[in-house]
């Protein structure tokens, strides 16, 4: 998780913008995530998504860039077998056992800028979920295109609702990536955990 959060020290004028936004107050409070038990900030992709990065962490040597995801998306696309997903949202049933890619967020963008739940706001005390019909690897190309083009929540049997508890159970286990590291498998047990985590900002 660390690595999507470093900055960059030698940036002119940041330490001074730093120390001034702390001067007047510039902090802002983030929820956080608890994901099995395990703290996380930005995004929790379940299924091919979690796939890739699995791909990713199990072929990759040396820093990551846009390329690096090229092969781990392939080999993802062949082998990810299309589960069937259940997901849960407070107590309540909002996508039940059908095959499917499922994100539950903090954050609006995932990975390259791509709006995957363009609606959430990290310290606004819910838990966005996006849940997206995918039975095939053509189905999930063409999802990837309308999320890029920021029509996916439109789609037929996509599902987007907002809450403070998730959990995804799957017919076999599904491979789960955490604000962009390689997280296990479902089931999965994902808590809010409100204003925990303060950041600087700057005007």
């Amino acid at each position: 998780m660390c690595k999507h959060l470093r900055m960059d020290l030698s940036q002119e004028g940041l330490i001074e913008r730093a120390a001034e936004a702390i001067q007047i107050g510039h902090i802002k409070t983030l929820d956080g995530l608890r994901v099995n038990g395990s703290l996380a900030l930005l995004i929790v992709g379940i299924g091919l998504d979690g796939q890739i990065v699995h791909e990713l962490e199990r072929v990759r040597s040396g820093p990551i860039n846009y390329a690096s995801y090229a092969i781990p998306t392939l080999l993802a696309l062949h082998q990810y077998e299309y589960n069937r997903l259940k997901v849960t949202v407070d107590g309540r049933v909002v996508f039940a056992e059908s095959q499917a890619v499922a994100f539950v967020a903090n954050v609006p963008e995932y990975g390259t800028g791509f709006p995957v739940v363009p609606g959430a706001i990290s310290d606004d005390g819910l838990l966005d979920v996006c849940v997206l019909p995918v039975r095939s690897p053509a189905a999930a190309v063409q999802q990837a295109v309308r999320i890029a083009a920021g029509e996916h929540l439109r789609g037929e049997d996509a599902v987007s609702v907002r809450g403070k508890r998730v959990q995804i159970v799957a017919d076999k286990r599904v491979a789960v990536q955490v604000d962009g590291d390689a997280a296990g498998f479902t089931p999965l047990e994902i808590d809010l955990l409100p204003s925990i985590a303060p950041f600087i900002v700057t005007a």
